[in-house]
């Protein structure tokens, strides 16, 4: 965790200003490093897929969504664009939600 309480950002990673180039290419560089660690974790735990900052990105906005939480407060947290962007993202699980609804409104009528 980041110890200098002005800073913006949760991990000590990025040093030059907030919006500065330089800021930018640290970014990217622990992106970079991150995404390289997150393959190797997925090498050794022989996960079929490539692990990426996308894959826990997204996987935090789906857990979030089955969690209940609002999408406006996901697409807020995943710093989208726009709602519309995030409803993209979480409309394959809304019709699972769907399904899983209908199942128990049938199970509740079939007894």
């Amino acid at each position: 965790m980041n110890k200098d309480l002005s800073s913006p950002y949760l991990f000590p990673i990025i040093h030059h200003p907030d919006g500065s180039l330089e800021a930018y290419k640290e970014y990217q560089a622990a992106l970079k490093t991150l995404n390289k660690h997150l393959v190797a974790i997925g090498k050794y735990l022989k996960i079929n897929q490539k692990l990426s900052s996308y894959t826990a990105r997204h996987t935090w906005a789906t857990m979030a969504f089955i969690c209940n939480i609002n999408p406006a407060i996901i697409s807020q947290s995943m710093g989208h664009s726009s709602i519309k962007v995030t409803e993209t993202y979480l409309k394959p699980f809304q019709q699972n939600i769907i399904n899983e609804a209908n199942k128990a409104v049938l199970k509740y009528v079939m007894k």
